[in-house]
């Protein structure tokens, strides 16, 4: 972050009419600043500059739902899936997992377009697994965590996933998979492979295994990265959201 801040800075000393310039700054001063006020004049900028960019449109929505600003990220979204109605990964699959994640669900859906949804569902299986799950649609979210699975080109463990469940229900076939995911965490790591903190917390809340879950929670928490500030608003957190311990790391953190 410090080295793109230094080749940001010098850009716009070289040129500070070029939109999608504000577009980088704000996301360095919100994810790694934490000045949501400094990254939100950034974004009004760039989109001054450029009020035809599906890009600024895309990342202001999303900042805007961390914020609690849900009927504002909405509208930014379907703004943005207007302009670039083409750009499947880089805005459908966002505005998927940003309602999702905002704990939007179907009233998200339904203002994106459901035709968004349709044509990244085969990217995005994970995200509807959730949804079902949420829903406690428990066959469907079995099966989308197994499509997710064999698109991976994880067919064994897809496998495995539907025999668990099968035999002993879904709270243990949930467990097996989330306990898995933990196994791949660890073995990226061992490769020297970059795995945001925010990847264990995941995998332990949905495992069930709460001590992991907070252990690795404080460690995101510390992490300069978008993740932190999602921990307050992701329904995947919930389970952990009663208990004393999950409000005191936010208070530690600077994030209540």
């Amino acid at each position: 972050m410090a080295k793109a801040e230094a080749a940001l800075t010098r850009a716009l000393a070289l040129d500070d009419s070029d939109a999608e310039s504000y577009n980088v700054l704000a996301g360095i001063q919100l994810y790694y600043h934490r000045d949501w006020m400094a990254a939100e004049r950034s974004l009004r900028k760039g989109l001054e500059l450029n009020a035809n960019s599906g890009q600024l449109h895309n990342h202001y929505a999303r900042c805007l739902y961390l914020f609690g600003r849900n009927d504002e990220a909405i509208a930014e979204m379907r703004r943005a899936i207007d302009l670039e109605p083409f750009s499947i990964f880089t805005i459908q699959t966002w505005a998927a997992s940003t309602f999702l994640s905002g704990n939007m669900t179907m009233r998200g859906i339904n203002s994106a377009g459901r035709s968004s949804w349709s044509r990244i569902r085969g990217l995005h299986t994970i995200g509807w697994a959730t949804w079902y799950e949420m829903k406690g649609i428990q066959n469907e979210a079995v099966a989308e965590w197994s499509r997710a699975l064999v698109l991976g080109e994880e067919g064994e463990m897809a496998a495995n996933l539907e025999r668990v469940y099968a035999a002993s229900g879904f709270e243990a076939a949930r467990t097996s998979l989330w306990r898995r995911r933990v196994e791949r965490l660890n073995e990226q790591e061992k490769r020297s492979q970059y795995v945001p903190a925010i990847e264990y917390v995941n995998a332990y809340a949905r495992s069930g295994d709460k001590e992991q879950a907070f252990a690795w929670l404080e460690k995101a928490l510390e992490e300069r990265n978008r993740s932190a500030f999602e921990v307050k608003s992701n329904p995947m957190y919930e389970n952990l959201r009663n208990d004393p311990r999950f409000q005191d790391l936010l208070q530690r953190a600077g994030f209540n």
